[in-house]
């Protein structure tokens, strides 16, 4: 065994950034900027250097977006953001993201009522979120975040959006009449950034290694499985190097929009590694601390140091030898860099509001974090000594 018994993961501090955690953030929000702040504020308390890692991709917002209700013309805003509506409507059968639809007016009442051909207004979450046979919803309660997930969970989408309360009396007036609601889509360029920071290691010439975890959540959720506590390993990891040098250099990367289209991981590795020299070793940190997920194994792609870290490392858990065509480590293994990653399989498939800090299932989550933390300080020393 090449670790000390000290070499272990703090769990209730993990937990505790977790908690610091408990909000929303969405790839380029105002959640997610303020995640890196806090980030950056723990980074600077351990000396440890951190940069945004800039770059521009594209983005959808709604234009013309309107009902029309007999000869009045209302501005409408989609309830979900068509950036995911583009990326994540494809496993919905979601082709087209323009819609220009028309129907009867209702007022969603009864749970059973049929509105196949209707354009249904809701009055709160509970009831939007009953529907499941109308053409299209209009919300009239306050913006709600969390209708994002729970629309998307749906085995049919219904699209949304929300309207201006002042003019809900005059719907009422014109219950029954037929009215279209309609929305066009727009591409835009902008900017985003993955937050960077480095550990020089004692030999700064040599190769170095990158530890990922992505910062941002899926809409709607804190996401404290999905990817709070990921992010949460990575912090824990930079203490330990804070008290203990590595002989190489390590590079932290809280990737943005994992959620999206892990686009944040693909502008790195493009940007960082692209016909240069790259790391020997990608490790993500993901999830698998849900609830419910099932048992921790590790996932990795081989080369010789990923098979010296396999063979070093003493652990009765399932190791699969397997790419990976989805999370943060697909930009690595195209570059044929190799990659670990201690994970489980979430017990659901959709992101849902459920994922909080109280549903962390401690025992994978301390497995996780003394694994990757172990892992780590094998890859940025004793690799060294190998070679």
């Amino acid at each position: 065994m090449i670790y000390n018994s000290k070499d272990n993961f703090d769990l209730k501090s993990g937990l505790k950034l977790i908690e610091k955690l408990d909000f929303s953030r969405p790839c380029n929000s105002n959640g997610e900027q303020k995640a890196m702040e806090l980030l950056r504020y723990e980074l600077d308390k351990l000396s440890i250097t951190s940069v945004y890692h800039y770059f521009d991709d594209w983005w959808i917002k709604p234009v013309n977006a309107f009902l029309y209700v007999v000869d009045r013309e209302i501005p409408v805003k989609p309830a979900v953001p068509l950036s995911y509506l583009k990326n994540n409507g494809k496993w919905m059968g979601i082709e087209n993201i323009n819609f220009d639809l028309s129907g009867s007016l209702y007022f969603n009442k009864e749970v059973d009522c049929s509105y196949e051909n209707g354009i249904v207004i809701s009055k709160s979450l509970d009831k939007s979120l009953q529907l499941s046979n109308a053409k299209g919803q209009i919300l009239t309660f306050k913006e709600d975040s969390t209708f994002i997930p729970y629309i998307f969970a749906k085995e049919k989408f219904i699209p949304s959006v929300y309207i201006d309360n002042k003019h809900l009396p005059f719907l009422k007036k014109n219950i029954g009449s037929t009215c279209k609601l309609s929305w066009e889509s727009q591409q835009v360029t902008r900017t985003f950034k993955n937050l960077v920071a480095t550990i020089k290691g004692n030999r700064e010439n040599e190769k170095c290694i990158v530890i990922g975890a992505h910062l941002d959540s899926y809409p709607g959720t804190v996401g404290a499985s999905d990817n709070a506590s990921g992010v949460s390993i990575l912090i824990e990891i930079a203490k330990w190097f804070y008290n203990n040098p590595p002989e190489k250099t390590v590079h932290l990367v809280f990737f943005t929009g994992e959620e999206l289209d892990r686009r944040g991981s693909i502008h790195y590795v493009k940007d960082y590694f692209y016909n240069s020299t790259k790391p020997d070793l990608f490790i993500n940190v993901d999830s698998g601390v849900l609830q419910g997920s099932g048992s921790v194994y590790i996932r990795y792609t081989s080369n010789e140091n990923s098979k010296s870290i396999k063979k070093n490392l003493s652990t009765d858990l399932e190791i699969v030898e397997k790419a990976t065509t989805h999370a943060d480590v697909e930009a690595f293994q195209k570059e044929n860099i190799p990659t670990f990653w201690a994970c489980a399989n979430s017990p659901r498939g959709p992101h849902l509001p459920t994922d909080t800090v109280e549903e962390i299932d401690k025992k994978n989550y301390k497995k996780i974090g003394d694994i990757t933390l172990k892992t780590t300080i094998f890859a940025a020393n004793v690799l060294f000594q190998e070679h």
